[in-house]
């Protein structure tokens, strides 16, 4: 997610591209052994093969690539989730420093904050 206010939007939406294409994919995991989602690396073999001592050798990216993620289906990103991550963030601010707010008190806030912000969503 791109904050609202962010200096250099552009910049961080490139970044974003780049790092959720194969090339960027590949490059992150080797980095810093992260999966990031790009059905066109997970389709490589090479890129399938992933294995841990931990879980006996086995090939994790057999298990992870091959089997589970064709089986997952991902909504579209919208033009509304940026405002909706930031109006989560500030109602779970707004739980982790008042202990009396409840569940329906956030979910209140929650709806006021993002008919506030999002007048145009029903």
């Amino acid at each position: 997610m791109i904050p609202a206010d962010a200096n250099n939007k552009m910049g961080a939406y490139k970044f974003i591209s780049w790092l959720v294409s194969k090339d960027g994919t590949t490059r992150a995991r080797e980095l810093t052994g992260n999966n990031y989602a790009n059905k066109e690396a997970y389709n490589d073999p090479d890129f399938a093969q992933m294995s841990d001592p931990s879980f006996g050798d086995q090939n994790l990216g057999e298990i992870l690539f091959v089997e589970a993620m064709p089986t997952i289906n991902l909504r579209p990103v919208s033009e509304y989730d940026v405002t909706i991550t930031e109006v989560w963030n500030y109602v779970i601010e707004a739980v982790n420093s008042d202990s009396s707010m409840d569940t329906d008190s956030a979910m209140e806030l929650f709806e006021t904050e993002i008919r506030n912000k999002l007048p145009e969503l029903k």
